[in-house]
């Protein structure tokens, strides 16, 4: 299992991430920039780079538009509930929109992501409302979770830990019971 270690700056345009098979890179998915053959801006491409990236091999995961993400049977388990390094996904657009969790606070995930022909990279904060997340672009058909097998630790500082805290329920525990760093346990400093 790989170390997460949460991305807090922009990929280099070099990376080869984010610059597609055609043009000597790891990334499968569709070319935006036919003069670098960068796939980046695009949301499935930039999660889908992301996803190798932390998994350090060719992730399982659909190249096809985000909204089919989550209901496909691809690769990884999925779920409700937010995890570091998870994969956020949100249909109710014609594409939908594919964004991956860098860290999880109270009632928020903060992701990183890219928009199709729009921002290449930006972190968003994307607000739980009842038992749904609104997308950093206000998007609220939120579909649920793909959970990629990385390993983090209490604070999702890549330390190579396997912490206690994965999720907004085991952090929400943890302070409950005054246990751990509780105000450090959300991936923040």
């Amino acid at each position: 299992m790989n170390e997460f270690i949460p991305r807090t700056r922009a990929p280099a345009e070099s990376d080869p991430h984010w610059i597609s098979t055609k043009y000597g890179g790891l990334n499968e998915c569709i070319i935006i920039n036919s003069r670098t053959g960068s796939v980046l801006p695009n949301c499935v491409g930039y999660a889908w780079g992301r996803a190798y990236e932390l998994l350090k091999t060719k992730p399982e995961l659909p190249k096809t538009d985000a909204r089919t993400w989550f209901p496909s049977y691809e690769g990884y388990s999925r779920g409700q509930v937010p995890q570091l390094g998870a994969i956020a996904c949100w249909g109710g657009t014609r594409y939908g929109h594919v964004a991956v969790v860098e860290s999880i606070g109270p009632d928020y995930i903060i992701c990183s992501q890219s928009n199709y022909f729009g921002i290449r990279w930006e972190r968003v904060k994307c607000w739980k409302s009842g038992s749904i997340y609104i997308s950093g672009m206000g998007n609220h058909a939120f579909q649920g979770f793909i959970y990629l097998p990385v390993k983090w630790d209490a604070l999702g500082t890549g330390s190579g830990g396997t912490g206690p805290y994965k999720n907004v329920d085991e952090i929400a525990l943890a302070i409950i019971r005054g246990t751990g760093p509780w105000y450090k346990c959300y991936g923040q400093n």
